[in-house]
């Protein structure tokens, strides 16, 4: 990618960034090559992500009790035509993660610049949802995919691959 190229996309992404709102006040890359990003902030009772990967398709962003997507309480995103979209889901077993009835995530941004799509959304910390994973202090595994496709409806998500998914473990909520 030409130094223009790259300068006109970061540009860009921190342009679409001011326009979501304010900064976030953590961040960490998910993978090894530093090409996802997750940053939030948490607040008195909820918690503000934005994940950025390099696809015009989704991106999905999990909590996970070991770092699988087995159990995972996961929010899958995608940018279509300028309008965002995200659902909250539940992953039970190694496959496509099922919508769940209640949607404990909200959505507040997704923007699709340069072959990057940005998502921003929340949600409380302890939703009282069983199929949910409580945001707590210490670490917590975390778990993202994407694919260059967008789903074409509420049950037919793409299969990410085994090169476009990973897990890192993080901390989200601090001790007070």
């Amino acid at each position: 990618m030409s130094l223009w190229k790259l300068l006109t996309v970061a540009f860009m992404v921190t342009l679409v960034q001011q326009i979501n709102g304010q900064a976030l006040s953590n961040k960490d890359t998910l993978d090894a090559a530093g090409k996802v990003s997750l940053s939030w902030t948490t607040g008195t009772d909820s918690i503000t992500f934005e994940i950025q990967a390099p696809t015009t398709g989704y991106v999905s962003l999990g909590l996970s009790p070991d770092g699988t997507m087995l159990q995972a309480d996961m929010a899958v995103g995608w940018v279509i035509g300028g309008k965002a979209f995200l659902d909250d889901r539940f992953s039970a077993a190694y496959e496509q993660p099922s919508n769940k009835e209640r949607q404990d995530y909200t959505l507040i941004s997704g923007t699709e610049v340069g072959g990057i799509t940005t998502l921003r959304f929340k949600r409380k910390l302890v939703t009282g949802d069983a199929k949910d994973r409580d945001i707590t202090p210490g670490t917590i595994h975390v778990i993202y995919a994407f694919h260059d496709a967008d789903p074409t409806g509420s049950s037919n998500i793409t299969y990410h691959g085994k090169e476009t998914r990973g897990s890192k473990t993080v901390t989200l909520l601090s001790s007070p």
